[in-house]
């Protein structure tokens, strides 16, 4: 019998979800991770193919993967080793933590998706979803995900999870995502939060470290700032008196606008498995202070505010009072769901040389309820908890509102126009393969063709580019760069309606606008200090916006052919693209 136990086979297939609260490497607290998976024997030697790893993911801390990797033939005696990296060009990769899985232990727990904490670091989490796949055992396919946005247009387009990704885009091509992995019987579709078991588990079970029926439990993010208020019930996010750590929100729906345009770029998307980008505005009023603890009973008192995503505000000084009133409103926008930041004030003394921090009071914007105004007293502790005054302060958290689409573009090394786009996760969407002499095709992450780009003529005093649809070989956008002063200009024809692009005289900025009315429609940031070419875009709901990133492509491509030329300007225009180019 040990010996037959020895001898079992199984197949684990396992996805890398994403990561979460990654030890930061650089100076400004990223990492750029990748994950590295494989399967050694009880003698330490690799099954399979080997080592396999995901795409690496630059300066995130939260990274989403979504890769899946197929691993047949395990045995009980095997182990699965997960690593996780930072990878740098210049230095040597440095580790983020790593993990080690008995298959003995998942083949006696079966399929799962939990998170796991990564281990020889201080912090650190990883997603997985592991199906065990028993051949001797009838499978049972999970039924389909639910499609996000149906294609009866009379029906609901509310967004219930905006993390949801489809399995494959059906444009162009055919349509239909490939059928799920098997999941061994009475393993049903547990909760996310859920660890345990759906159905009762056979005698012995369970394994140490897997609790039996447990309930649905809220994920937390650490204990609560000190210095924050507990204010009554609904109000600034938290009930009284406050919990012990903050629960992870929940996402908010969204709904998409009754615009025939928005709707197909937002199934566009969709199809490419694009995650939507929101934006929320969080308010924070600023009302006034009391009972100021301070050596001048009449000291000059303000209020600076720090938010962890970028800036520093301050009210004004209201000099000689132990009692201010500032009622100022500041704002802040928030463009992801997880952006787990804070707000810290400060109220401070306003001295001649130095001023002196009081205290502080910390606010978490993404724990209050959305579109529910709230306001509180909360108590000002210094460094020592020492209660210093009373902040006076309200807030409200507005609901999601569909943001522009943002994609890097990233040349690749020592290559003829090749490209690596991403998404604002820094996820992989699309690619672009240069074709000597003049033509790039623009392809999803299958290697299908979208798009093609190609130059009318070597020699032209301005230059036009035609892009074509893969699909139909039809033109569906024209651009024509034209002689200018103080910064590129490209025309865009062939399109809806007619678009300007102009350059800074720098060439590291550019905008698309309507001619009609100069709306900007996109905007173009080239980044310093790279190896290569990165630029970065940002489009308005209401593009296409993968013509849009075929701008990016003919814009770096213009900006190539001026370092060639011997000349700048409109003499580099005229003499040198009519020789050179």
């Amino acid at each position: 019998e040990r010996n037959k136990e020895q001898t079992k086979m199984v197949e684990f297939v396992i996805t890398i979800i994403q990561a979460k609260d990654l030890i930061g490497i650089h100076h400004d607290g990223t990492c750029n991770p990748h994950v590295n998976i494989r399967v050694v024997d009880q003698n330490g030697h690799e099954r399979g193919s080997g080592k396999q790893k995901t795409n690496q993911i630059d300066r995130n801390n939260n990274p989403t993967f979504n890769e899946t990797f197929q691993f047949p033939a395990i045995q009980p005696t095997d182990n699965v080793i997960i690593h996780v990296w930072n990878h740098d060009t210049l230095t040597p990769n440095v580790s983020l933590g790593e993990l080690h899985l008995s298959a003995s232990s998942l083949m006696e727990v079966g399929s799962q998706d939990r998170w796991f904490p990564l281990e020889k670091v201080k912090t650190g989490e990883l997603h997985l979803r592991i199906n065990v796949i028993d051949p001797n055992k009838p499978q049972q396919v999970p039924p389909p995900a639910p499609t996000l946005y149906p294609e009866n247009p009379e029906l609901s387009r509310e967004v219930q999870n905006m993390n949801y990704k489809p399995q494959a885009p059906s444009y162009p091509g055919p349509s239909g995502a490939p059928q799920g992995y098997p999941t061994p019987p009475g393993y049903g579709q547990p909760p996310v939060q859920q660890m345990g078991y759906t159905q009762p588990p056979p005698q012995g079970y369970p394994p140490q470290g897997y609790p039996q029926n447990v309930p649905p439990q809220p994920q937390y993010y650490g204990a609560p700032p000190q210095g924050y208020a507990q204010p009554p019930v609904q109000q600034m996010g938290y009930t009284q008196p406050p919990p012990q750590a903050f629960a992870q929100p929940q996402p908010q729906p969204i709904v998409i606008p009754n615009d025939p345009t928005i709707q197909a770029n937002v199934a566009n998307a969709q199809q490419f498995g694009i995650p939507l980008r929101l934006l929320r505005q969080f308010d924070l009023t600023v009302i006034e202070a009391k009972n100021v603890v301070h050596k001048n009973k009449s000291p000059n008192l303000y209020v600076e505010l720090h938010y962890t995503f970028g800036g520093t505000q301050k009210t004004q000084v209201i000099k000689h009072s132990d009692h201010p009133q500032w009622a100022t409103l500041f704002k802040y926008m928030i463009y992801s769901e997880a952006e787990q930041g804070n707000v810290r004030l400060e109220l401070k003394v306003s001295n001649t040389f130095i001023d002196d921090t009081l205290g502080v009071v910390t606010v978490l914007p993404m724990t209050c309820p959305s579109g529910v105004a709230g306001e509180a007293w909360a108590d000002v502790k210094d460094k020592h908890n020492k209660k210093m005054g009373e902040l006076h302060i309200s807030t409200l958290l507005h609901p999601p509102q569909l943001a522009s689409f943002l994609f890097f573009v990233k040349q690749q090394f020592a290559s003829f126009g090749d490209f690596i786009i991403k998404d604002h996760n820094q996820n992989h969407c699309f690619r672009v393969e240069g074709e000597w002499p003049r033509t790039f095709h623009i392809m999803d992450t299958r290697g299908r063709d979208l798009l093609r780009i190609k130059k009318r003529s070597f020699i032209a005093i301005q230059p036009s580019y035609d892009i074509y649809d893969a699909g139909s070989n039809n033109v569906v956008m024209s651009i024509t760069r034209v002689l200018s002063l103080g910064g590129s200009r490209f025309e865009v024809d062939n399109y809806k309606e007619p678009l300007i692009i102009r350059g800074s005289f720098t060439e590291l900025n550019y905008t698309i606008q309507r001619q009609r009315d100069s709306g900007v429609m996109a905007t173009i940031q080239k980044q310093l200090f790279q190896w290569t070419d990165h630029y970065s875009i940002e489009v308005s709901v209401v593009e296409n916006f993968v013509l849009m990133l075929a701008a990016v492509i003919i814009i770096d491509h213009e900006t190539h052919n001026d370092r060639r030329n011997t000349g700048t300007g409109i003499g580099g225009l005229l003499v040198a693209d009519a020789i050179l180019n």
